[in-house]
């Protein structure tokens, strides 16, 4: 869709960062163009300049944002005074909607629960889950860290369903952790589907569950005792014949000790324990969700997948903290200072994120969320804090407006 282009958004020896059009579509100005004179610009606007919405709501995203920088880095008058619309942008803002990391997430939440709880058949499964995981990977590599913020806040509201937020957090870091392992197409393929799937045969009653403590009935316990194979022969009667694919479904809870379920198998494949990884750092236990962070605070089968007896990451482990880092996005922590964070960006060294303090040593609400970097050390992460006990009204857009 064309927007009409405002007459005072175009610069004189400056080119322009967005393809100009007139009002049915003809070009008038390429994208990094220049207009090197007020006359040309006159004739410019003689045509009655468009530019595409999208694009032209991600070069003003881009304006704001610089505002909001120097704002809360307190410059003078004057140096914000000057700022400028850019000649040139980042494409990475929420251009929009489908590419907004705020709305795009919770709009997947709702495609995979759908998918978990009503499908009709190959073709139906088959086009749905290519349609979230396209989604999916184009939002994680253009915007990983707000991605990543996104499914973690997910994953922690009780108002959200637990089961399809687990997917989507289990395939992201299957995702980033095979890229990073460098595993082969296919391999990572049938990963992120098995994660997008993996708990189809019980999807109702992990969501019933994940808020409700209460006692597990002997079918409950026998349903989540067979859910890997549940999940799997629900698949193969749905016609997927990829035998990756149902293989990973079926031993998601293996584990390489033999400690696992239902089969307690030996020496599994990488992708199976890539995918029990990224399963068991999310898994929904006392508090919701399984969110960890600190090698202290692994559930026992991320350790066993991540650390050798000595408490050293083993190969698996090592790739993890140096894709995703100790402390993900969207996770809360207190720091040495007393404050409490909200993580934001992962930072150069696993341990050292990049935060947003919103409470106070004494405990009280900030007026304004403070920068902090875990590097420093009045800032570094102490502790893991329960979204519960953060007692602050989080609205991700403004936080991710500071990042």
């Amino acid at each position: 869709m064309l927007v009409p282009l405002p007459h005072d958004q175009i610069e004189i020896d400056t080119p322009v960062p967005v393809t100009i059009r007139d009002g049915r579509g003809q070009l008038l100005l390429r994208s990094g163009e220049v207009v090197r004179n007020e006359r040309e610009r006159e004739l410019l606007y003689l045509h009655g300049p468009h530019v595409d919405a999208s694009e032209y709501k991600a070069w003003l995203y881009e304006y704001t944002t610089k505002l909001d920088r120097l704002l809360r880095s307190d410059s003078n008058l004057s140096d914000i005074a000057k700022a400028r619309l850019p000649s040139d942008f980042r494409r990475h803002g929420p251009a929009s909607e489908a590419d907004d990391p705020v709305t795009a997430w919770p709009d997947l939440h709702h495609a995979v629960t759908l998918l978990q709880r009503q499908v009709s058949g190959t073709q139906d499964l088959i086009q749905r889950l290519d349609q979230v995981e396209q989604r999916m990977q184009a939002l994680l590599e253009a915007e990983p860290d707000r991605s990543l913020f996104m499914i973690v806040q997910l994953l922690q509201d009780p108002q959200v369903g637990y089961c399809a937020a687990h997917a989507l957090a289990t395939a992201a870091a299957v995702t980033m952790l095979a890229q990073a392992l460098v595993l082969p197409q296919p391999e990572q393929q049938a990963m992120r589907r098995a994660a997008l799937t993996m708990n189809i045969g019980i999807s109702r009653l992990l969501d019933e569950r994940a808020n409700r403590p209460l006692p597990v009935s002997a079918a409950q316990q026998q349903a989540l005792d067979e859910h890997p194979l549940r999940s799997m022969v629900l698949l193969h009667r749905l016609g997927i014949t990829d035998n990756t694919w149902l293989d990973l479904v079926r031993d998601h809870h293996e584990m390489p000790d033999g400690s696992g379920y239902p089969a307690r198998k030996r020496g599994l494949p990488l992708t199976q324990q890539v995918l029990r990884l990224c399963d068991a750092m999310f898994e929904h236990h006392s508090q919701r969700p399984g969110i960890t962070a600190g090698t202290g605070n692994l559930p026992p089968a991320a350790r066993t997948l991540m650390l050798d007896d000595a408490g050293k990451p083993h190969a698996l482990g090592a790739a993890w903290l140096r894709r995703l880092g100790l402390y993900l996005p969207g996770s809360f922590v207190q720091l040495a200072n007393g404050e409490i964070a909200a993580v934001v960006r992962r930072g150069a060294k696993a341990t050292a994120p990049r935060l947003l303090s919103l409470v106070s040593r004494q405990g009280s609400p900030l007026g304004e969320p403070m920068s902090r970097d875990g590097a420093d050390p009045d800032h570094e992460v102490r502790s893991v804090v329960p979204r519960a006990s953060v007692k602050v009204n989080i609205d991700p857009r403004k936080l991710l407006a500071r990042i």
